[in-house]
């Protein structure tokens, strides 16, 4: 009625090597994915560089990457003028000065 099969050492290692560094290659990937740094949200933006579309004199606006974020900061940056973004606040206004 049933028929045992019995398979050879000649299949059994080839297949558990293959998953084995199939296994290892996800681990791999998995691990380099955590490394990668933040480029998006209030992570992403710390560091950037930036145009002043409205005059910052305490408060402006500034887009960078394409957004346009409310921006701060101590000196006065007049519009069209390039700011780094050195901090993010809780309420998702960004500390600027000029590069």
């Amino acid at each position: 009625m049933f028929e045992i099969i019995q398979i050879g050492w000649g299949v059994i290692i080839p297949i558990i090597l293959v998953l084995v560094i199939l296994l290892i290659v996800i681990i791999w990937k998995g691990i380099a994915g955590h490394k990668v740094k933040v480029t998006t949200g209030e992570e992403g933006i710390v560091g950037e560089i930036g145009k002043v579309s409205e005059k910052i004199d305490p408060q402006g606006k500034i887009i960078v990457h394409g957004e346009i974020w409310r921006a701060k900061s101590t000196q006065v940056i007049e519009k069209g003028e390039e700011a780094k973004v050195v901090a993010v606040d809780r309420n998702l206004v960004v500390e600027v000065e000029k590069v």
